[in-house]
């Protein structure tokens, strides 16, 4: 009965961190549009709208040649400071997200 109980707990933690909005997507462009929009949220002056920016991005992200751009970018400035993000390519922040 209880491994019973384990596993349906696994399960259900699984789907839902699966499933969540804030959690981890399965879709890499959903996660490089996330990374990207999350940065230039915290590298422009405030006001920066995140959810749009990620919203906006998935939405562009049909296109090969986009999708390509944002993903060199997420590689690029996933970790860094602010300071050390406007050292990628073209500033790809203000490019990726520049709609």
């Amino acid at each position: 009965m209880s491994r019973t109980i384990a596993f349906f707990f696994s399960v259900s933690f699984t789907a839902l961190a699966c499933s969540s909005a804030a959690g981890p997507s399965l879709d890499p462009a959903h996660t490089n549009c996330n990374v990207v929009c999350e940065q230039a949220g915290k590298c422009t002056p405030s006001g920066f709208d995140v959810d749009n920016c990620e919203s906006k991005c998935d939405d562009k992200s049909s296109d090969d040649t986009y999708k390509a751009s944002v993903s060199d970018c997420a590689t690029c400035v996933d970790g860094k400071t602010c300071t050390d993000s406007v050292s990628c390519v073209g500033n790809c922040l203000s490019t990726v997200t520049n709609f």
